[in-house]
């Protein structure tokens, strides 16, 4: 069985209200998708056609373990949700690009059990950050915190309601 390392949600053509989720396995040739045509021929429908012909950012991306990684702009630090088996992790500005704040989600994800092969992968690093130069800079500077202020208004439709009540009580605990 193929393991979906990227997932969209794609709206059906007859139904607006309905979504169809499309996903690509971690060989990168592998598509699938929920909706009964792909499921029962097991050839591209419009919905992987339609994600093929208009690259737009993953939804959901990589899910190791039955956890899946999910950048927002909604958390300040990487948090791991036990409910959900979701990670979130910040979005990180490209210019500057901050090296304190990668290396914080890759330490992040380093203790949820990844690889620095799988992290490389997920982040999209260099062969050059490997899990001792992470580490070392965790220990030297500790980790960051972006605080949701500079990042604008949250937009909560990246998380869900009730993730985001369970970080709000996380953070207290962990600001107490």
């Amino acid at each position: 069985m193929p393991k979906w390392v990227k997932k969209w949600n794609v709206s059906s053509f007859t139904d607006p209200d309905k979504f169809y989720k499309v996903s690509i396995a971690d060989d990168g040739e592998t598509w699938g998708c929920s909706c009964w045509p792909w499921r029962k021929t097991r050839e591209d429908c419009k919905h992987i056609t339609e994600v093929k012909s208009n690259p737009i950012p993953p939804d959901e991306v990589i899910t190791i373990n039955l956890v899946t990684v999910i950048p927002t702009k909604n958390v300040s630090k990487p948090i791991y949700d036990e409910h959900d088996k979701k990670i979130y992790v910040p979005l990180i500005p490209i210019n500057p690009y901050d090296v304190h704040m990668e290396a914080t989600i890759c330490y992040f994800l380093l203790q949820q059990g990844f690889t620095i092969t799988k992290i490389r992968e997920i982040r999209s690093l260099s062969p050059t950050w490997t899990k001792k130069s992470i580490v070392d800079l965790i220990k030297t500077k500790g980790m960051k915190k972006y605080f949701l202020t500079k990042l604008g208004k949250s937009g909560e439709k990246d998380v869900p309601r009730s993730t985001l009540e369970r970080f709000h009580a996380i953070a207290s605990e962990l600001e107490d």
